[in-house]
């Protein structure tokens, strides 16, 4: 280090250049993802004019943003689930069968159902809901464990599963096989806000409960995902959940040439000002 003859550092002028620009640099990264234009693909509430309280969901295709799923099964909007406000989705299904959602992501159309897929694709999804699991009651048949998940499809599909044991787990698979990863727990008829973030150009995602980060892990996936399935399976006895507020955005990459042009501009604002030596 050098002092001047005042017992100032002499660097500090250099150091304030430098705490200007890194300033600059990172405001500038905050603001180019969040104004980078986050892309609404799907926002549904289960209330009306779409959806009839009694009767199953409406589905459907069209514009972005759509209000509907793509396609249920055996599920019904009911004017209040545990803990969910409003109408909501509510999965409850026959014994040795599932009930569910699914909102279709791919750009081209669901090969099982034929539901027109989206005209845009992003580098990363945001899939936001309420989940209110009420019940999953096992049975002494061997094999007899319902579960509540949500499934992301892709090459290497990923799972956020509930099981009746009250523990939430990340179900990752990948070339090797199959892991899993406890995240969290939940009550039985207690609303909790789900958040997962898929990254597929960084081979991610993430998961947060309530708002609180549970889980980040890999996302081993050529850069593509189909689908988004909301799934309650039941054997042979009590399995029933809902859910509400279901909001998928498109994430864009954050805007490389305006952190460019600003890491530019702070240089050239931090030279105007050059270092005197004592």
């Amino acid at each position: 280090m050098q002092w001047n003859s005042h017992g100032a550092f002499r660097g500090g002028a250099e150091l304030k250049r430098f705490v200007f620009v890194f300033a600059t640099l990172a405001a500038a990264a905050v603001f180019s993802e969040s104004a980078g234009g986050d892309v609404v693909l799907y926002d549904v509430e289960f209330g009306s004019p779409a959806h009839t309280v009694g009767a199953p969901p409406m589905v459907g295709f069209g514009a972005i943003p759509r209000t509907t799923p793509t396609s249920q099964r055996a599920a019904t909007v009911e004017s209040s689930v545990d803990g969910l406000s409003g109408p909501a989705v509510s999965f409850l299904p026959k014994a040795g069968s599932t009930s569910g959602v699914s909102f279709w992501l791919g750009s081209g159309s669901d090969p099982r159902t034929g539901d027109p897929g989206l005209d845009v694709q992003f580098p990363a999804y945001a899939i936001e809901m309420d989940v209110a699991v009420q019940a999953l009651l096992e049975s002494s048949l061997p094999g007899d464990d319902p579960d509540f998940k949500i499934e992301l499809e892709a090459p290497l599909p990923h799972q956020l599963r509930f099981t009746r044991d009250r523990i939430v787990r990340a179900i990752t698979f990948d070339d090797s096989g199959i892991s899993e990863t406890r995240v969290g727990t939940f009550a039985f008829g207690q609303p909790i806000h789900l958040r997962l973030l898929a990254e597929l150009t960084a081979h991610r995602w993430s998961i947060d409960i309530d708002g609180v980060r549970a889980f980040t892990g890999a996302f081993p996936n050529e850069g593509s995902l189909w689908n988004v399935n909301v799934v309650l399976n039941r054997t042979s006895l009590i399995a029933a959940a809902g859910i509400d507020n279901v909001r998928i955005t498109g994430v864009p990459e954050p805007t490389v040439g305006l952190l460019l042009a600003v890491g530019l501009w702070a240089l050239r604002r931090a030279s105007r000002n050059p270092v005197r030596r004592p």
